[in-house]
């Protein structure tokens, strides 16, 4: 069985929030804002070759990024990272 489908999701988060002063930091209230962003694309391995009978189907890859940011009135708060990620799952009908 050919599929020829292709998925896809996303999403974006936003959070603030406000902390009291920590004494043994200082006397300055923390603040913070942070987001996130994701998006996930899938798609049938067998689609790349064409053939319904071939080895590659039930084959799915899938490939991801995420960003995160997060900022900070306190600088040692303030970070960003990036995640990329690839995967590969087979379906198996018995």
């Amino acid at each position: 069985m050919n599929q020829t489908q292709t998925a896809s999701n996303g999403s974006v988060t936003w959070e603030m929030r406000v902390k009291e002063a920590d004494p043994f930091v200082g006397s300055q209230s923390r603040s913070d804002w942070s987001g996130r962003g994701r998006l996930l694309f899938g798609f049938p391995v067998a689609n790349l070759f064409g053939d319904t009978t071939s080895l590659f189907d039930g084959l799915t890859a899938t490939f991801s990024a995420e960003r995160f940011h997060s900022v900070s009135n306190l600088p040692d708060y303030t970070y960003r990272n990036t995640t990329f990620a690839a995967g590969l799952s087979r379906r198996w009908s018995f």
